[in-house]
Order: structure tokens, then sequence, then C-alpha cells
């Protein structure tokens, strides 16, 4: 007799499954494939649940379905939603063979869902499966894709900015603490001109006793201006660095891409279609990336701006 399955490890297996059948899907359409990341797949995870109590986009609470990731820390960008409901009860055993496939086939041939799939621009996905038993040892089968994009933000030019100034700051503060320390020093017992002293040293290595001839000199108040020169000059010389630096990052303009961006938040979804909108979204989300950006360049610029004003110019009903 086989052993009993786990419904959870069916789920599981499902899921990964059709993630991977989905993957293939892009890949054949000349499409990179999706990473599933654990905040992104809890997301997908509850919301196949939920769809048993509210089959829409809107969450149970109310929410955007979409959102159900970030109720789990997941800090990128969900721009679709995929549901079904597979409603011919049926074994574990039959759906841990073919419960993928049926998933993945349905949304392929519905062109919105397909198109979501396929949407240009996503590198994350997370495929969640929840079976329900029907009393009869049979099971429902509900399934969620999730499909995101995962912005690396860089360390801007301001932040980096900010830690070398602290790190001059820090400098300058350890160098004047060095020459304020003169006036603490021991005074001399000079017994010559040249203000010398015999000490007597320990050493840590053999612990003998040698003689060292220790110079030391008693500060004057004009070593004490020497010193808070060489402060001065410092100060001076990190302050011309850091604005040499300042002057050594380009100019750029970004009025077109704040123009295109500007311009797309004031379209409504509701007039669009589910796949055009989702590209636009995708490409304003790309351009917001660019535009925060203190290190992007002009020609990121440009081609942020371009790339939104064609998703805007490709809108269709």
């Amino acid at each position: 007799m086989p052993p009993e399955l786990n419904i959870t490890e069916v789920e599981q297996a499902i899921a990964s499954q059709a993630l991977a059948l989905i993957n293939q899907h892009r890949n054949n359409n000349g499409l990179i494939s999706l990473n599933n990341q654990t905040a992104l797949q809890q997301g997908a995870d509850v919301r196949s649940n939920e769809i048993f109590e509210l089959y829409e986009h809107t969450r149970p609470n109310g929410e955007d379905g979409a959102d159900a990731s970030y109720d789990y820390g997941y800090d990128q960008v969900v721009f679709c939603e995929n549901i079904g409901m597979y409603n011919n009860p049926s074994s574990l055993e039959w759906l841990a063979q073919n419960g993928a496939s049926i998933v993945v086939n349905a949304w392929i041939n519905s062109s919105g869902h397909n198109a979501n799939l396929l949407l240009d621009g996503l590198n994350e996905g997370s495929v969640g499966i929840h079976l329900q038993e029907n009393g009869s040892g049979k099971y429902t089968m509900g399934s969620v894709f999730l499909g995101a994009k995962n912005y690396n933000k860089p360390t801007t030019k301001s932040s980096r900015s900010v830690e070398i100034q602290d790190t001059q700051k820090k400098l300058k503060f350890n160098i004047k603490e060095n020459t304020e320390t003169p006036e603490e020093l021991p005074k001399a017992t000079s017994e010559t001109e040249d203000a010398t002293s015999e000490a007597e040293v320990t050493t840590e290595t053999t612990g003998e006793v040698t003689q060292e001839r220790t110079e030391i000199v008693e500060p004057t108040e004009k070593t004490s201006h020497e010193a808070e020169r060489v402060v001065e000059e410092i100060a001076d010389t990190g302050a011309k660095e850091e604005a040499e630096e300042q002057e050594k990052i380009p100019s750029v303009n970004k009025n077109l891409l704040l123009e295109a961006y500007n311009l797309a938040l004031t379209l409504e979804e509701s007039n669009y279609s589910v796949h055009s909108w989702s590209v636009l979204m995708i490409k304003l989300a790309d351009a917001k990336f660019v535009y925060d950006n203190l290190d992007a360049n002009q020609s990121d610029i440009d081609n942020a701006a371009l790339a939104l004003q064609q998703a805007i110019n490709n809108l269709n009903y």
C-alpha cells in the first residue's frame, strides 16, 4: 500500500512545478525566468486560500490581492495577479501528477492571464496552491500567480557624500585631539642643553631592563600655533577635495522624464486593457527608480523617459 500523501507537500510540489512551467513558457517567448522569493511565496499561498472565500482580485479584507506579500515583508513591486479555480474534485494522487499543467495551461489559454505570465520586466514570481477537501476524500484546487519586479537600489551620491563628510569630521576631530595633548605631556628633567634624559624601559619580549635615550621636547606657543595651522590646512584640503568631487558630477536633465511620469499619473486604469496597463505600471515604476537615482546618467534618464512614453502611446482598450 503506497504511503499516504501529505496535503501541504502536494500543494508545494504543484506550486513548484507550475512556476517551472511558467518559466519554460516565458523562455520559449524570449523572456527571463522568474525567481521565487519567500515573502512573495507567502503572499501567493495566502491568496490561494483567500479565493475560496472571495473569488476576486480583492482580498476579503478589502485590499488589493496583489498586495498580500507586503504583509510578509516583501519590499519590491508586485505588478500582477492571476487566480484560478479547478472545481472538478480529484484525488491527491491525481492532482499531484496533473495539477501544475492544469493550472498553467488554463492561464496560457486565457489572453489576459497569459499576458501577465509573459509580462516583460518581471524578474520574480510565485505560485500559490491550496487544496480544499470536499468531504468525499477529493479536493478542489485554488491557484494564484503573483508577478513582481525586484529593484536593487544602489547607494546614492548623497548618502555617500554624508559618509565621506562624517569620515572627514572624525579625522579632523582626532587630529585636533592629538594637538591638544602636548599640554598634558610630562615636563623634561633636563641635565643637558639638548633637554634629554635617560629612562628605564622594560621590554615585553624578554623582560630585560634596557637603557633608551628618549628626547622629550617641551611644548611651546610656537608649536601649538603650528599644530592649529596644520589642522586648518587639513580642513581646507578636505573641503576643497569635496568641492572638486561635486564638480565632477555631470549635470543631467530630467524634465522629459518628469513630464512623462506626471502624464502617466493622470490616466485611469479602467480605460485600458489589463496587459497594456500592466506594461505601463512597470515602465512607470522604472521611471521613478531612475528619477530618484542620483547615480543615473543622461542616457539612463532618456531611455526611461522614452520607454514610459511608448508605454503610454501603446495603451489600448
